[in-house]
């Protein structure tokens, strides 16, 4: 029954209008609040007797049709945009650049040509000296002046160490830590402008434990291969354990 169903669901107009029309009238969400009572009153075994013969293949459903959507809306927000990408710092920070690129490129959104107006700025910043950080805020107040109304994005290391600080940035928008760093089209959003002040996501860099592959190819002579990430040396002068965790691969 469940195969059958969401066979109708996934190739059929029909299928897709009535899970809409029964989400619509709220038959969705009350289903979600009975399975809740039943979890809270009957034993271990709910699940299989109750829940799932009666609501396992209609909520499924409902979740590939708002995926199918998401995908849809994705499309839509995403088209036609043209992205800019600033780096700062090492050659890691340069691989990172790239991948951030090509997710972006895949989303559907090119990247700007000399002197055209962009709709997305990327600014992947470095904090190895004072004067780096300070190179980060001058890029920033650049791209908002050539790139009015663009939505502008903020990661790397100076994020991490002072994501609050920069989202108070004049134009910017949005401040990812490094753990974030790899999932900037999340944070993307349908592009609107914080135009009170941005927001910003960064954890305890103690916390941090991912690692996101990345790799600089085609803009450049040599590839850049990211093989690791942080370091576990806190040296007196070096702010890579604060600024992107510990050693990891």
């Amino acid at each position: 029954l469940y195969a059958f169903l969401a066979d109708l669901v996934k190739d059929s107009g029909i299928g897709k209008f009535a899970m809409k029309a029964l989400y619509k009238i709220g038959v969705f969400s009350l289903a979600e609040k009975l399975s809740d009572w039943i979890l809270e009153n009957y034993e271990d075994d709910a699940y299989e007797k109750v829940l799932f013969p009666v609501f396992g293949c209609v909520l499924p459903m409902w979740g590939m049709v708002q995926a199918e959507d998401y995908d849809a809306a994705v499309d839509y927000i995403f088209k036609d945009k043209k992205a800019v990408y600033y780096t700062l710092g090492c050659k890691l920070n340069f691989s990172e650049t790239a991948t951030i690129e090509r997710q972006l490129q895949n989303a559907g959104i090119r990247t700007a040509k000399r002197g055209e107006k962009a709709d997305i700025c990327i600014v992947n910043s470095c904090a190895v000296t004072q004067e780096a950080e300070k190179k980060c805020r001058q890029a920033i107040h650049k791209l908002v002046r050539q790139h009015p109304g663009a939505y502008v994005v903020v990661t790397g290391c100076y994020a991490q160490l002072s994501a609050e600080k920069l989202s108070k940035e004049f134009g910017v928008d949005v401040v990812l830590g490094v753990e974030k760093k790899g999932d900037i089209l999340e944070y993307l959003g349908n592009l609107e402008k914080h135009n009170d002040g941005g927001e910003w996501y960064a954890c305890p860099t103690k916390d941090v434990r991912n690692f996101v592959p990345s790799c600089s190819r085609g803009d450049r002579t040599r590839y850049f291969l990211k093989v690791q990430d942080g370091c576990d040396y806190f040296c007196t002068y070096c702010t890579i354990p604060f600024a992107r965790g510990r050693s990891r691969n």
